[in-house]
Formats: structure tokens, C-alpha cells, sequence
């Protein structure tokens, strides 16, 4: 099922698809007046086929959330059993996408130069903030102990960047185990 309404300066469409059990939904808004954009997207109860056949299907649900202006701010978020991540910005997306395209092109000629100096970077930063939590219950630790035989009890991630600033934050993982620690 698809949708689209136009109202003038508004735009609002949907979006549902289903396959067997599982659903996806996406539902957006756009003003041109005021350039204000919402994203509200669930996927609920979808099944993954792996590559190789020896892993069985995986039941998915998540839901994301964006919301902003064109210029102005960001907000993001992303759920997905006992996984939350947030992103916070202060320009809106095409800015931050700009910044982070700028930023990855210098990296990445640093690196072939085998000289990365962050003081030379700084400016390249966009202002966000991300904080993420996650437990043992979700697609990435899933994904992890399957492909990779970690396991993890819980990850804590809080990272602020910003032009003048730099880049701040911590990260903490808890009860980390691998194959070869056992």
C-alpha cells in the first residue's frame, strides 16, 4: 500500500509493505514553507535469510525516527529489541551528510599518507551528539555472536563532535566474551 497527499506546501506520504508475517511502514512529511521533514519507519516481525543456509531465519523489528528542519536540526532515532541509539544535530541532514562526506575524503588521504592528525580534521566536524545502549538482545549482538563468536552483556557509547570542540565522549562495553576467552 502507498500513499501520497499534497496540500499545498505539504507533502505527506505512506508506505507499507508486507512479507508473510512481517511488515514494513514508512511514514513522511515535508513542508516547503517551513523546509520541516519527519520520517516515522517501523519493521516488524520481517525474517532474514542468511547467505549460507546453516543459519536459521531471524525475526526483525525496529523502528526509526527523523525529524528537522532542512538547515536547521536533527533528531534520530533508532530501536531495535533492547538496542537505542540517538543522534542529535544541530544542522539538519544535508548539512551533517555534507560534513560527514568532507570529513571521511581528508580521513581517508590521511590515512594513504599515513598521518592522521586530528587538529588538522577538526573543522570538518559537524556538531552532533550520539549515545547509544545496547544489551544482549538485538540484531548487532545477534549478528556478532553468530558471525563472530562475541558476546557482549551491554554497550554504552556517548560521543559528542564539533568544530570547535573536537571530538568527546566514552564508551564502555560490559562483560565482553570471544571464542578465545571462554
Amino acid at each position: 500500500d502507498a500513499s501520497l497527499d499534497i496540500n499545498k506546501n505539504r507533502f505527506d506520504a505512506l508506505l507499507v509493505l508486507h512479507e508473510g508475517e512481517g511488515q514494513l511502514s514508512a511514514k513522511g512529511h515535508y513542508d516547503t514553507r517551513t523546509k520541516k521533514y519527519t520520517l516515522d519507519a517501523h519493521i516488524d516481525s520481517l525474517a532474514l535469510h542468511h547467505f549460507l543456509p546453516t543459519y536459521p531465519l531471524e525475526e526483525l523489528s525496529a523502528q526509526a525516527y527523523l525529524s528537522g528542519r532542512e538547515n536547521d536540526t536533527l533528531f534520530a532515532q533508532l530501536r531495535a529489541g533492547d538496542l537505542d541509539l540517538d543522534l542529535c544535530g544541530v544542522s539538519g541532514i544535508e548539512p551533517l551528510v555534507r560534513h560527514a562526506n568532507l570529513l571521511v575524503s581528508e580521513i581517508q588521504k590521511q590515512i594513504e599518507a599515513r598521518s592522521v592528525r586530528i587538529n588538522q580534521v577538526k573543522h570538518l566536524l559537524p556538531d552532533v551528539a550520539l549515545m547509544l545502549n545496547a544489551g544482549e538482545n538485538n540484531p548487532v549482538a545477534t549478528y556478532l555472536q553468530r558471525e563472530n563468536g562475541i558476546s557482549m552483556e551491554s554497550v554504552d557509547v556517548m560521543l559528542n563532535t564539533s568544530p570547535l570542540l573536537g571530538i568527546n565522549g566514552y564508551a564502555a562495553i560490559h562483560g565482553l566474551h570471544t571464542d578465545s576467552l571462554a
